[in-house]
């Protein structure tokens, strides 16, 4: 915005929320710049997969330099359902997050079908249930299902909003259409109405 790339638009209320992913060479300058831009109930999920015994150091070390009020989360990321079910996730995870997407590399059980989709989730959330159980943590389930890809389906957003504890629709290839803004809006509106504070 400073640069003149971007316009802020956003209300007051309005948070923000970004995945880190500890694999990345640009970890720690992209911690950095976000550390001097996000404001209090602005959220960072650092995923550690790759690192999964350093997590309680990794988030320790955001939270330090974060203003007061930044919410830091650790994370684990899947995009194959059996990975979350097999009871082998690490612990101290504060989110599961199951990326939900077609193609090579992702989930094999992807369909289009809402209600079998839907199914999908409930295992997750019944196997991070079991992870808190076991590890005495209190992980929750984020579904990050592809906006695009799940068009045909014809999707309730509020209705799969409910079969996890946060749901990150997948709206990226969109962001240029010129109808972006008014699919954004419906998909909140359908996700308040019926899961209300999970948007």
């Amino acid at each position: 915005e400073e640069q003149g790339w971007a316009k802020n638009q956003l209300s007051q209320s309005t948070s923000l929320a970004f995945f880190l992913n500890t694999r990345s060479p640009y970890y720690d300058q992209n911690l950095n710049t976000l550390a001097k831009n996000l404001k209090q109930g602005d959220s960072i999920f650092i995923l550690v997969n790759t690192k999964p015994d350093q997590s309680d150091i990794l988030v320790q070390q955001a939270k330090s330099i974060c203003k007061e009020g930044v919410n830091v989360y650790s994370a684990l990321l899947y995009s194959k359902l059996e990975n979350i079910v097999n009871d082998s996730m690490p612990k101290n995870a504060d989110w599961v997050v199951y990326d939900y997407e077609n193609g090579t590399g992702f989930s094999p059980e992807f369909t289009v079908n809402q209600t079998k989709s839907q199914q999908y989730f409930d295992q997750a959330k019944d196997a991070v249930e079991r992870y808190n159980q076991k590890t005495s943590s209190n992980a929750k389930l984020m579904i990050t299902p592809p906006y695009g890809e799940l068009l045909p389906g014809n999707w309730n957003w509020g209705l799969a909003a409910k079969h996890a504890d946060a749901i990150d629709v997948q709206t990226q290839r969109f962001v240029k259409s010129d109808t972006f803004k008014d699919m954004i809006s419906n998909m909140s509106d359908q996700i308040q109405k019926e899961s209300p504070g999970k948007s």
